[in-house]
């Protein structure tokens, strides 16, 4: 019998379904993707194909059928990769030197002009409650 070590790429995907309730082994192809998803604000496209390669590796040696060819993973990775490549394409409107140099701008409050409406006394619909004095 062989015995498997799973990679670091499987622990992290196979935690990452444990948390959701999902099943990590056969993973179905919508889990797969939003994986993908999850994993995009904090790795690089290219540590994401090789998780997945990981992952896809590991069905294998289970004799499982890998999601990683079904079309909805082939469409996310895709778009990763779109994603990936119109970041780098987005230019900085400004340099963050410009404002580690400048000091920043004293903001001047003004004050709230005054209205001079005649006040408009209201009567009361209850009498006014006075405590009465000792005597």
């Amino acid at each position: 019998m062989v015995r498997l070590i799973p990679t670091k790429q499987w622990r992290d995907f196979s935690k990452w379904c444990r948390s959701r309730r999902l099943r990590a082994l056969p993973a179905n192809a919508w889990t797969l993707s939003a994986y993908i998803r999850a994993c995009e604000p904090t790795m690089k496209p290219e540590a994401i194909h090789e998780a997945v390669a990981a992952i896809a590796r590991h069905h294998l040696l289970r004799c499982v059928r890998s999601p990683d060819r079904h079309p909805m993973v082939q469409d996310t990775l895709q778009a990763l990769e779109k994603n990936a490549d119109l970041k780098g394409s987005q230019s900085a409107l400004f340099d963050a030197e410009q404002f580690l140099e400048a000091e920043p701008p004293k903001i001047k409050r003004l004050a709230p002009e005054k209205k001079n409406k005649p006040r408009r006394i209201q009567m009361r619909a209850q009498p006014k409650l006075v405590s009465r004095r000792p005597t």
